[in-house]
């Protein structure tokens, strides 16, 4: 079976679109691949947007007003288009929109990420949804998903997720491995604003994301109850950032 490792890190998300994990035959389906990833990377040319590593991962006064201005100046940006313009870190990006209150960045522990998980169980199997995946950081995937459910935890801790009763995607991944919980709204073009959980390593690399709606595209209400929910959540842990 082929498999798509799709983080830098320890905590590798893999995804199998359309598997189902209990008969094990597969729908002859687009797969999302690390060297799909990592050619699409090198079309334009472009050099991987450098990881402020050695920096706290809380925006100083300086981005934080650099954030300020490009969304003002974008009528709204999601946290990867803000990262990848100033060149920093999606979970720099969310601790400067939590001074406004437009974001959350928890700090990440393994019970922290199976509630955050758990709560967006909730959401329903049946809601619509989108992953949000990038192997470089300058490149974002978002797939059209319903709410992948979690499953039991496997024997080497990972957790599994399912959309589609295991016939859509499949995510796997180290709790562990999760240092940052995110939650963000942040505006867009019309009415809907971008509405987000993600969960990084500690050098601020995307495990996995899934947007509960994406400016300018028609939600999921379900989805919006839920986003809300488990923005709550998030909010009612340690923040990295206070």
């Amino acid at each position: 079976m082929t498999q798509s490792h799709l983080s830098s890190s320890r905590s590798l998300m893999r995804i199998w679109p359309e598997q189902n994990p209990t008969s094990g035959v597969s729908k002859k389906t687009v797969m999302v691949t690390l060297s799909m990833l990592l050619a699409l990377s090198a079309c334009d040319g472009a050099a991987a947007r450098p990881m402020s590593v050695a920096s706290p991962i809380c925006a100083d006064n300086r981005l934080a007003k650099e954030v300020g201005e490009f969304v003002s100046s974008q009528n709204g940006a999601s946290l990867f288009d803000s990262a990848s313009h100033l060149k920093v870190t999606e979970p720099e990006i969310a601790s400067a929109l939590a001074r406004d209150g437009a974001a959350n960045i928890a700090i990440g522990s393994r019970a922290r990420f199976f509630k955050t998980w758990y709560s967006i169980d909730t959401w329903g199997a049946e809601t619509a949804a989108y992953y949000a995946l990038s192997n470089d950081g300058i490149h974002e995937f978002l797939i059209p998903t319903l709410v992948p459910i979690s499953a039991p935890i496997t024997s080497d801790g990972f957790l599994n997720m399912y959309a589609e009763n295991g016939d859509g995607v499949h995510a796997h991944v180290d709790p562990d491995d999760i240092a940052f919980i995110v939650a963000a709204a942040t505006p867009g073009p019309g009415a809907t604003p971008n509405r987000y959980i993600g969960f990084y390593n500690s050098t601020g690399d995307l495990a996995l994301g899934i947007y509960a709606s994406i400016a300018g595209k028609a939600a999921d209400p379900d989805a919006v109850t839920g986003f809300e929910q488990t923005r709550g959540l998030i909010a009612s842990m340690p923040q990295a950032c206070d």
